[in-house]
């Protein structure tokens, strides 16, 4: 009983034993089975990732390589080609060459010059003009620029006056002789680097918008998008136009563009990505600009100020910028814009399309002016010459021409040889009024100093009153001084012609009759004095006209003066008429007459 109850015993182990074996070999089949699922599922994953690229794969495929280099050269052309265009039009980039400024709403007259230079003609914008805002200035003659104001007060009296200084945005860098149009560098809203003045409120007109609307519209027609099909092996097609974003530094432009593109491989559904891509322009645009403003401004607010050769002074000014004034470039405008002239300024060291970068722009012809002279007193006894500075400029840079008047025909006080008066230059190359006296000449004259400059005869002329006097001319003579005149010879008789002046100066009858002396050369003394003290009117130049030719009318300048006036009418055409007028005529003359001397 006993051994059988062993063996039971060691059969019921050995089927334990194998039911375990059985479960061991079902477990790793499990295990098999579930590794092979997996291993499956990656191969699959990783099939459809090497079968259908995500969207970051694409983007580093299209900003590497060929494929970057092609966008980029874009980028940089079609900027390069903004620039280049904001340059030789004077900041504007017109509708008709791929930009958003509306060419057909312009005035020729009014907002832009036309320049031909070679075969291409451009429509160069105006950067300074006349200033009308500020309503200080009278642009009447010979009150320009303002009534007994000399050029050392006007600054002072610009800023400090409320109606100028502060009338529109940026009025601050305006003057008496110019109002800054130049279209500003950037919007006033992005901070791209420019100075306070370079930004402007108006967005579509500034440079850095016009840049990016030229290459939001260029860039599609530079780009090939069938090098990319190429690369990826898909269709490659811009979904949208691109968006653009320029900064403009002092040394560099930088362009920042994202354009939307859909990739659509064989078989599978098209992805979406936008690409971002930057280029930099190694040219000194934000530099240029910002000097072409300081000059403009400097021009300005000083009529001394000359473009052409004191540009360097300016603290905006670097190495490689060079200035020229290009003086009536337009044969064939009317009048007066005919006689308006180009500021151009090239930058050696910005080298853009295989030149140096220009900017230019128009500036209205501006009228000259003579600064402000006061009356004047001057004792013979002291003297025998009276000489005085002339400070005459022209904005705009031209010759002047100078005429000494006086009141008379021709042959008035001082207008004769061989005393006369007259504009010499001095040893420091400076223009002076040069009046020879003597004792014949006591009295009160009137004195007429005429500037024209030698391009468009825009004039200006002042008035002013010279008084003789003589220290030595301290007696009252008496009814019998006649008689000694005539005994006492030539040097007392001068002495009792300036006696006698005093006297005719309250009494002029009394020289006609008591204090007329009987020596000739007494008798020319005292009526010299009187024709000085009762002065001639001017010939009348209007009511000769018919019957004066042009250049008699010019030959008796300053009597007379050859004046072409321009005038509008009623469908906006120029009407000129040219006449011979006196300079009481002149007296409200507007910037539409001219003085014509050649």
């Amino acid at each position: 009983m006993q051994f059988f109850s062993s063996k039971r015993g060691s059969e019921g182990t050995n089927r334990k034993d194998r039911k375990g074996q059985i479960s061991l070999f079902v477990i790793m089949g499990l295990i098999l089975l579930i590794i092979f699922v997996l291993l499956f599922t990656i191969r699959k994953k990783v099939e459809n990732a090497n079968s259908l690229p995500d969207s970051q794969k694409i983007i580093s495929e299209m900003q590497a390589g060929s494929l970057k280099d092609h966008i980029t050269n874009c980028i940089l052309k079609t900027g390069s080609e903004a620039i280049e265009k904001l340059g030789v039009n004077g900041g504007f980039i017109y509708d008709f060459e791929g930009g958003k400024i509306p060419f057909y709403n312009l005035n020729s007259r009014t907002d832009y010059l036309n320049y031909s230079y070679g075969s291409e003609t451009y429509f160069v914008a105006y950067g300074l003009n006349k200033n009308g805002y500020c309503p200080q200035i009278s642009y009447a003659i010979p009150d320009y620029p303002r009534q007994n104001t000399s050029f050392s007060e006007l600054p002072g009296f610009y800023n400090s006056n409320t109606a100028c200084a502060f009338n529109h945005l940026g009025s601050d860098y305006d003057g008496f002789f110019g109002q800054i149009n130049l279209t500003k560098l950037c919007y006033s809203a992005k901070d791209s680097g420019c100075e306070r003045f370079a930004k402007g409120s108006v967005l579509g007109l500034s440079f850095q918008k016009q840049i990016e609307d030229y290459l939001i519209t260029k860039l599609p027609i530079c780009v090939n998008f069938s090098i990319f099909s190429q690369k990826l092996t898909a269709e490659v097609v811009a979904e949208a136009p691109p968006s653009a974003e320029v900064n403009i530094h002092d040394s560099e432009v930088l362009f920042f563009v994202n354009y939307p593109v859909k990739v659509t491989f064989e078989n599978s559904e098209p992805i979406s990505v936008i690409v971002d891509y930057q280029a930099r322009l190694p040219a000194r645009l934000g530099a240029v600009y910002n000097f072409v403003f300081n000059t403009l401004s400097s021009d300005a607010q000083r009529i001394d100020f000359n473009a052409q050769t004191q540009y360097v002074s300016s603290s905006f000014w670097k190495s490689g910028m060079k200035l020229k004034q290009i003086k009536a470039p337009c044969s064939d405008c009317d009048l007066p814009e005919k006689n308006n002239g180009i500021i151009e300024v090239a930058d050696e060291n910005s080298i853009i399309n295989g030149h140096p970068f220009a900017l230019r722009f128009a500036v209205q012809d501006r009228r000259p002016a003579i600064d402000f002279i006061p009356d004047q007193t001057i004792d013979v006894h002291g003297t025998q010459l009276f000489s005085i500075p002339i400070d005459a400029y022209d904005p705009d840079d031209y010759g002047l021409h100078y005429y000494f008047m006086s009141e008379g025909v021709g042959s008035g006080w001082k207008e004769s040889a061989p005393d006369y008066g007259s504009i010499q230059d001095s040893l420091q190359n400076e223009k002076k009024l040069v009046i020879p006296l003597s004792n014949a000449d006591y009295g009160i004259h009137p004195i007429g100093v005429l500037v024209v400059d030698d391009v468009s005869g825009f004039f200006d002329y002042q008035w002013f009153n010279l008084t003789v006097e003589d220290s030595a001319a301290t007696g009252i003579p008496t009814p019998n001084c006649v008689p000694d005149c005539s005994s006492d010879g030539i040097v007392n008789c001068y002495d009792w012609c300036n006696i006698a002046a005093n006297t005719c100066q309250g009494s002029p009858a009394n020289c006609l009759s008591d204090y007329l002396p009987a020596l000739p050369s007494c008798v020319d003394c005292v009526q010299g004095i009187l024709n000085s003290s009762m002065p001639e009117p001017h010939v009348d130049c209007e009511s000769t006209s018919p019957s004066l030719s042009k250049q008699d009318c010019i030959n008796n300048m300053p009597d007379c003066f050859w004046v072409r006036e321009v005038s509008q009418d009623s469908d906006g055409n120029s009407l000129v008429n040219e006449r011979c007028v006196n300079d009481y005529n002149l007296n409200n003359a507007q910037d539409s007459a001219y003085i014509i001397t050649q």
